[in-house]
């Protein structure tokens, strides 16, 4: 015989909003860490090599974060 499982709705939806709460905040990170990156290039372009490498840096964190955005759509979708 199949066991049923009930699930408390209301939790459920907190935590998908608590999940899509996450993606915007990444989302949001990773548009400021975008716009970090290109102006560090910009000025890289006029003879600060070094802000090559910060703007390298930074893509690399925004990866991270656009890895961590999607995993919240992901669960937030899963969850609701």
């Amino acid at each position: 015989m199949a066991e049923e499982v009930f699930m408390n709705v209301p939790e459920v939806q907190d935590v998908q909003r608590k999940f899509q709460g996450i993606a915007d905040v990444t989302q949001q990170i990773s548009n400021i860490l975008r716009i970090a990156a290109d102006i560090l290039r910009a000025t890289a372009f006029f003879g600060m090599v070094g802000n090559m490498i910060l703007a390298w840096y930074t893509e690399q964190i925004r990866n991270i974060v656009d890895q961590l955005h999607q995993m919240s759509i992901t669960i937030a979708d899963g969850v609701g």
